[in-house]
């Protein structure tokens, strides 16, 4: 189950290594991949090209060249803090300096959070619903910002009807790179990418995957990188589901490294 999961990797972390494990660690292992810990995280480094090619730069040299074709990433890693309750729109102009924002339903936003000497960079906040949102930032900052949002709302001189959790577990994110990636949310979800693209702008596109809320936003313009967001219950069996399609166009995963140059070519 996915309790047992959770329970699983925060007991691999606490007792048995010195780093989390992904949710589809397993399975990356079984593709042939090189990992390396990122902020905590065991994370594939980058995925051998095939059974006789597994030199790293030829690997990553590869998976930069799937920005052409299609391939995904995974960033599980991101930490996932929910804060639910009535008063959560309150709670977020009042202590993250919000107020500015268009809080439109099923929509999404990045800001960086400057406050009582702290500072959080590229924080994404998923407005879910009106009484749901979802921040998601760097695991490295993950337990000092959940404590510093805990402090807040415990100070607080209203009585806000919200609560906060640390979801990190509960939640795996995905992100499909490449000019063919919209072919592959066509074929699967029968989206009309075009119209899409065209009212994409900050909006949450949500989906039923067997049971479970599947969550689709468009982050960057510049090029196709299409994030999913799914239960950590259906999250394995959605990837090997979706690898199929992907490999069927002759892409691949994409392992941390390429990911990263990826993202600093786009800007």
């Amino acid at each position: 189950s996915n309790h047992e999961n959770s329970f699983n990797n925060l007991n691999n972390y606490m007792f048995k290594t010195p780093y989390r494990l992904l949710n589809c660690n397993e399975f990356y292992n079984e593709i042939g991949c090189e990992s390396k810990v990122y902020n905590g995280w065991l994370i594939p480094k980058f995925f051998f090209q095939n059974k006789l090619e597994s030199k790293e730069i030829n690997c990553i040299n590869h998976e930069l060249a799937l920005i052409s074709n299609v391939g995904i990433t995974d960033q599980s890693d991101l930490a996932k803090i929910s804060i639910v309750g009535k008063d959560v729109l309150t709670f977020l102009q009042n202590f993250l300096d919000l107020s500015d924002f268009n809080f439109r339903e099923k929509s999404f936003f990045s800001f960086v959070f400057s406050k009582d000497d702290k500072f959080f960079d590229s924080l994404l906040v998923l407005k879910i619903s009106s009484e749901y949102v979802l921040i998601l930032l760097s695991a490295f900052s993950e337990n000092e910002f959940y404590e510093y949002l805990l402090s807040k709302l415990s100070d607080s001189q209203e009585e806000l009807k919200c609560n906060i959790y640390l979801e990190s577990d509960n939640f795996q994110i995905f992100s499909l790179v490449g000019s063919l990636a919209s072919d592959i949310l066509r074929n699967k979800f029968n989206m009309n990418i075009s119209q899409f693209l065209k009212k994409s702008e900050n909006n949450i596109y949500n989906f039923n995957y067997f049971g479970q809320d599947l969550l689709i936003f468009f982050q960057n313009q510049k090029t196709d990188i299409f994030s999913i967001m799914i239960n950590s219950i259906n999250a394995e069996k959605f990837l090997r589901d979706i690898y199929s399609d992907i490999k069927a166009m002759k892409g691949g995963f994409i392992g941390r490294e390429a990911f990263i140059q990826i993202k600093m070519d786009i800007g």
